[in-house]
């Protein structure tokens, strides 16, 4: 018995609806992989660094003013060793999870309106 159109109609409609959840953040990370490579490859001192810190905002924005925030209230100061390591952990790993995960729902938010747009 061969399988009709209509038996497949379900499984075609779940692939396109995981399609850009799943896209968007492999794109992302592609992409910002290439550019932390050129950072890395210039010894953290070129374009490429600014380019791939820039791909993540506005979540590399917002961890910064948090820290500065932080510094400005009296909580920590700059220069310890306490703002040293907020400083180098949260900018980097915490905006690049938070922009990983914008995309995500970007494309959540795609499939949806495309699966609204068939009905």
């Amino acid at each position: 018995m061969v399988p009709t159109r209509e038996a497949f109609g379900n499984v075609m409609a779940a692939v396109t609806q995981v399609r850009f959840r799943f896209i968007l953040p492999a794109v992302y990370l592609f992409i910002a992989g290439i550019l932390f490579l050129g950072c890395v490859l210039s010894m953290m001192h070129s374009i490429w660094c600014e380019r791939f810190l820039n791909s993540m905002f506005p979540a590399q924005w917002l961890v910064r003013r948090l820290i500065d925030g932080l510094v400005a209230k009296r909580m920590i100061s700059p220069g310890t060793e306490v703002w040293r390591l907020l400083y180098f952990t949260l900018t980097l790993p915490v905006p690049l999870v938070i922009t990983i995960a914008q995309y995500f729902f970007l494309g959540l938010t795609v499939d949806k309106l495309i699966t609204r747009a068939r009905r």
